[in-house]
């Protein structure tokens, strides 16, 4: 889960960012000596900046935890100082020797003024995620929000209230819905008040936001009372627009024809320079990652070939741009035969998956052959993951709108892939184009390189779908 998607979380993390960027510039600076300014010093601060930010992010340090998991925050900020420290040694006193002279500022002594920072930098990582964490946690206990309406999307609604552990006092107004017990209503701790007259007392109240679900009444008189809460500062919502903003995700079922013409976006799938950007991208970190994976390839193949019988590659066919058919090249991670009796999805534990197969598919390393995917132009590095034939007819009729994952190409990895549980049925195939219709829609390099860094995570912690 994306525990950064969870309500008022996004400002504490760039707080924490920029504090962490500072503590970061103030180490490298004591390594090198207060004194220096020199080209080689002013890179070993920028690497130690980079790296361990990058670091801190894909470790993970940028999220809140429950108190009872706080040490979490202290062990994943210690980890991701050590992993910063090495990364910047190995950095400048390999890579960067020759281009910078790096090695007359990089000594032993410079060396060991760093290690004694990035204790001192573990420390003090360790106190502002603690103190803010506890804070933003207080905050959220105090949010009040109010929900108008129930109904199917209601439901849904919260059911990622739920699933997201949202913080907070629900209270939910539809004079048209039973006060009977209601589970979902139930499992949430939320309050059901169904009276006409109940309405006019709650928008007195204070709330964090009003929240309108798709079929609630609107009245021009209802709509001048929401006008005057938004211009007193209270955030009026729709529904889509809460899912959007708070769970980056777009609520499929609650999606029309008119919510597509009047909403902002969407620019990959209509605007050249966008594509030929993300094209050029797509190119050139693809011929890095063969590069730098070349040498695994030899252990990979070895593997394949020692843990089963059968072809080292599987070709498949999926739907491209467009609906074009495009044939897949990955690293074999089941037997020989596992789809003799035709295609099926592949179940998480399924038994067609062999010992070298569960490992591949855990760490990526079985997508790699689809860096030539990337290469030709039928794939991006990022984007919704091309989905078999054999199973897009059903999933159109079962899914609204679920052709325009197709406006762009699909990726190598992308937004659903990364935060979408792992799953395989049409309820989950709807879920994961939640979250493709959020990540067409709000395409940036920005968003890209997020996924990019969230995907190294997943590498790293062997969370592979």
């Amino acid at each position: 889960m994306l525990r950064t998607a969870s309500v008022g979380r996004g400002f504490p993390s760039l707080l924490v960012l920029v504090l962490d960027m500072m503590g970061l510039a103030l180490v490298a600076w004591f390594a090198i000596g207060f004194g220096s300014a020199s080209e080689a010093g002013l890179t070993v601060i920028a690497a130690y900046v980079l790296l361990g930010a990058i670091s801190l992010y894909v470790l993970d340090a940028y999220g809140i935890e429950q108190a009872s998991q706080e040490w979490r925050t202290v062990i994943r900020a210690v980890i991701a100082t050590l992993v910063a420290s090495v990364l910047v040694v190995v950095f400048l006193k390999f890579i960067m020797l020759n281009g910078l002279a790096a090695s007359e500022s990089f000594g032993g002594a410079t060396a060991g003024r760093l290690a004694g920072g990035a204790v001192v930098f573990a420390v003090y990582a360790s106190a502002i995620r603690l103190l803010l964490g506890r804070r933003v946690r207080a905050r959220e206990t105090d949010r009040r929000w109010l929900l108008l309406g129930y109904d199917s999307s209601t439901r849904r609604f919260l059911r990622q209230f739920r699933e997201f552990n949202t913080q907070g006092d629900l209270v939910i107004h539809d004079s048209r819905a039973s006060s009977e017990p209601d589970v979902d209503i139930e499992r949430v701790g939320a309050v059901l008040h169904t009276g006409e007259k109940d309405l006019d007392e709650l928008l007195a109240e204070p709330w964090t936001a009003i929240i309108i679900s798709d079929t609630y009444p609107a009245s021009v008189s209802f709509q001048e009372k929401l006008m005057q809460h938004r211009l007193a500062g209270t955030r009026v919502l729709s529904m889509v627009a809460f899912f959007e903003a708070h769970w980056l995700k777009l609520p499929v079922g609650s999606l029309h024809n008119k919510w597509f013409f009047e909403s902002e976006g969407f620019v990959l799938a209509h605007d050249k320079s966008a594509q030929v950007l993300k094209r050029a991208t797509d190119i050139l970190v693809a011929l890095v990652l063969l590069t730098v994976l070349l040498p695994l390839l030899p252990l990979v193949i070895i593997a394949i070939k020692l843990d089963s019988k059968g072809p080292l590659f599987y070709r498949q066919r999926r739907a491209g741009q467009g609906g074009r058919e495009i044939e897949i090249v990955k690293f074999r991670t089941m037997v020989d035969d596992a789809e003799k009796d035709g295609a099926r999805w592949a179940q998480k534990d399924d038994p067609r998956i062999t010992r070298v197969g569960k490992f591949l598919r855990a760490t990526r390393i079985d997508e790699i052959p689809q860096l030539y995917n990337v290469l030709v132009g039928d794939m991006s590095l990022i984007g919704p993951r091309p989905e078999r034939p054999a199973f897009i007819k059903t999933l159109r009729e079962e899914i609204p709108f679920y052709d325009i994952r197709g406006v762009v190409k699909p990726g190598l990895t992308g937004w659903a892939q990364v935060l979408a549980p792992y799953g395989a049925s049409v309820e989950d195939s709807e879920n994961k184009l939640a979250y493709d219709l959020f990540y067409i829609k709000n395409y940036s390099i920005f968003l890209d390189i997020v996924i990019l860094l969230k995907t190294v995570r997943v590498v790293l912690f062997g969370r592979g779908r």
